[in-house]
């Protein structure tokens, strides 16, 4: 199939999603499609999507892809933009991490208007995801512009932790006028109000411990008797609800009885009673082979001391900041939850796929 004639079928599925563009600008081979703001809509924003990065032949052997972005951009900006948007994609892009997404390049300038935001987040694009060429589908590549210190906040997070962090922020990623923003603190901060919002519509007596909450001085003074330093999720997440929430069997502790508990093992394991006991090979690798970590953090409890923990000294396979499950019986187990975010996500998932319901006293039950 010719350069041509595959531009053809991209051009139509990209009418199928997005309509009829309002300017294509040729450059090297390579087309953008721009879509104009729609101000009687209150549509402010202004659409570029490439046709032909895919076929290159640099990209032929990865994953198929054009690039998409959506930002705030005047007229008189489009060919500055389009310049930019090209040569990040011929110059900038690493090939290699194109299976790792979502991503952080930093120094990146796309925004004319707006030089401090140098950084760009690689994403894959949600909906549409993709442009069918006939059996094949080429991907949309999503591209963020960030402020230095948004892109420094979530670098070291895994990359589902990233994803959920851009999707819960509900922050205008394309309004590049906007100031800098505490990202993780406004994601966590929907989370919980999402979950406040279910119990409050429920009548859950317990919508009022989710009021309940921690200051910085005494997370401060946690992390001091511990320490270790909180993952900035865990702690947004105090400063919203300080414990006593419960998730199936399991209580959200507040930041006094995290250390409570944390001190509790330390001196069990201090005493010799894990000496000679090793965790189950299959969560080798991932965890280290100690039965209790002084570098976990337990900020969930059953009644029977079985703990949901973040891990802070994860093993060569693991990455820092995962949930393990301590069994009091078995003792460490690996999960596929990639961070505290990405657990207390999950949990307000559980609540709205109907998991949970309330009991007639007001307490959260298991479905």
């Amino acid at each position: 199939m010719t350069l041509t004639t595959m531009k053809k079928i991209l051009y139509k599925s990209y009418r199928e999603r997005f309509g009829v563009p309002d300017q294509i600008i040729t450059k090297n081979n390579v087309d953008v499609l721009i879509r104009y703001p729609i101000e009687s809509e209150q549509l402010f924003d202004s659409g570029f999507v490439t046709l032909g990065i895919s076929q290159l032949p640099n990209f032929k052997n990865h994953i198929k892809f054009e690039i998409f972005l959506r930002i705030t951009c005047k007229t008189n900006e489009y060919n500055i933009t389009v310049d930019r948007l090209m040569k990040f994609a011929l110059d900038s892009l690493p090939k290699q991490i194109l299976t790792e997404m979502p991503f952080i390049l930093k120094n990146i300038t796309l925004i004319n208007h707006n030089p401090l935001m140098n950084h760009v987040l690689l994403i894959w694009n949600d909906s549409p995801s993709s442009f069918s060429v006939g059996d094949e589908f080429v991907k949309l590549l999503k591209l963020i512009p960030l402020y230095e210190e948004e892109a420094n906040s979530i670098k070291e997070l895994p990359t589902n932790s990233i994803k959920i962090i851009e999707e819960q922020s509900m922050i205008n990623w394309h309004n590049t006028t906007r100031p800098p923003s505490d990202i993780i603190e406004t994601a966590t901060k929907n989370i919980w109000d999402s979950i406040k919002k279910w119990y409050k519509e429920k009548g859950s007596i317990l919508y009022k411990k989710i009021e309940d909450k921690s200051s910085n001085e005494s997370i401060k003074k946690a992390e001091s008797k511990m320490n270790l330093i909180f993952p900035e999720d865990l702690k947004s997440s105090l400063r919203i609800s300080d414990g006593f929430i419960g998730f199936s069997e399991y209580k959200f502790l507040s930041v006094d009885q995290i250390h409570e508990v944390w001190l509790s093992m330390k001196i069990i394991t201090e005493n010799g009673n894990f000496d000679t006991l090793n965790i189950n090979p299959e969560h080798k690798g991932v965890i280290k082979n100690f039965w209790w970590n002084t570098k976990w953090i337990p900020f969930a409890e059953d009644s029977a001391g079985n703990k949901i923990c973040i891990d802070l000294d994860n093993d060569v396979y693991g990455y820092s900041g995962q949930i393990i499950f301590w069994e009091k019986n078995t003792g460490p187990e690996k999960s596929d939850i990639s961070s505290f975010i990405d657990w207390v996500n999950g949990k307000l998932s559980d609540l709205y796929y109907g998991d949970y319901s309330i009991t007639k006293e007001g307490f959260l039950e298991k479905n």
